[in-house]
């Protein structure tokens, strides 16, 4: 699995620059990719609410909206992209920084300066 999680961020890194994007920005406006990377293998809806820390039905909705890439079958044999998930993860989790972040902002620009 780390090599999967490795390529799925060198591949959202290069999303990352090929479109141009500042590093400030939110990651999570950025679409998933259809490219194929090595040791990307297909996991089941389970094992993606796992690592996502979702139930299984968030992520077949998920999958449903094009959010995370399936394999197309639908019922018991549907099944995930560990880089697609993984990639879903680090979008929310940049997302959830960056408001993280903003609010440390908020409260600073509260705080007087005594010095």
């Amino acid at each position: 699995m780390k090599q999967a999680q490795a390529a799925a961020l060198k591949l959202y890194a290069e999303d990352i620059a090929e479109k141009g994007l500042a590093s400030g920005c939110l990651m999570g406006q950025i679409l998933g990719t259809e490219r194929q990377v090595e040791g990307d293998r297909e996991i089941t809806l389970k094992e993606a609410a796992g690592i996502l820390g979702l139930v299984v039905g968030t992520v077949s909705r998920m999958a449903d909206d094009g959010a995370i890439k399936d394999n197309g079958i639908s019922g018991a044999g549907r099944k995930v992209w560990l880089t697609s998930v993984l990639l879903q993860k680090q979008r929310r989790d940049d997302k959830e920084l960056a408001a993280d972040v903003e609010e440390l902002r908020k409260d600073r620009n509260r705080i007087p300066d005594e010095h």
